[in-house]
């Protein structure tokens, strides 16, 4: 099986992006793993049923520092291949990451929460309004303001 080109993975990443709605919160990886198994299973040949709980082959753990945020990507492509095998567990976690890398930057902290507006609240306490602008484009004025008011009031009580 040949392998996927950096090329074709991006071209891959711009239409799982271009399907997204105006409506979608970019900062949200789980809300990035939804787009990617949509595409998965409405848009490319060979798709299997959607599962819910899937027996994936053993995995050795990782260590280092940056080691939950590998296996994550790593069990999402073993979940992928079990959805659509027309691409291989490692080419689907590298399609995951590469939109990882694309909605986040290089050297972001990418945070999977089950509250994912507590990311731009923590942003706020220590980022100016330019930058949480820069951060999160698809939120308005308004509401960055409001986080920013939150978080000076915070620093007041303490």
């Amino acid at each position: 099986m040949v392998e996927l080109s950096l090329k074709e993975i991006d071209e891959l990443v711009d239409a799982i992006l271009k399907k997204d709605g105006a409506g979608k919160r970019r900062h949200d990886p789980v809300d990035d793993f939804a787009a990617v198994c949509r595409f998965a299973v409405y848009y490319l040949p060979g798709a299997r049923n959607l599962p819910g709980f899937v027996e994936l082959p053993q995995m050795p753990t990782l260590s280092g520092r940056h080691a939950a945020g590998r296996e994550l990507i790593r069990f999402v492509g073993f979940y992928l291949e079990s959805i659509n095998p027309t691409l291989t567990a490692f080419e689907w976690a590298r399609i995951y990451h590469r939109i990882l890398l694309r909605r986040n930057g290089i050297g972001t902290l990418v945070r999977i929460r089950k509250r994912p507006a507590l990311a731009l609240r923590e942003d706020a306490k220590r980022l100016s309004f330019e930058q949480l602008r820069a951060k999160y484009p698809d939120h308005k004025r308004s509401i960055l303001y409001r986080y920013l008011n939150e978080a000076s009031k915070a620093r007041r009580r303490k």
